[in-house]
């Protein structure tokens, strides 16, 4: 499972800087790069924190 943090750094390394975060229909989360193929990751929001989904 990646990280959040992996997510970021790997993508920083790509030049991707722009990512689109949405909301699926079960109020969970996804974010992935905007305009480019990469990788998706996905969270449950509880509160203010994000819990990786596996």
């Amino acid at each position: 499972m990646k990280t959040l943090e992996k997510y970021i750094k790997e993508n920083q390394e790509r030049h991707i800087h722009h990512h689109v975060l949405s909301v699926n229909g079960d109020g969970s989360i996804y974010i992935h790069p905007q305009g480019v193929d990469g990788d998706t990751i996905d969270f449950e929001v509880k509160g203010n924190e994000l819990i990786p989904k596996r």
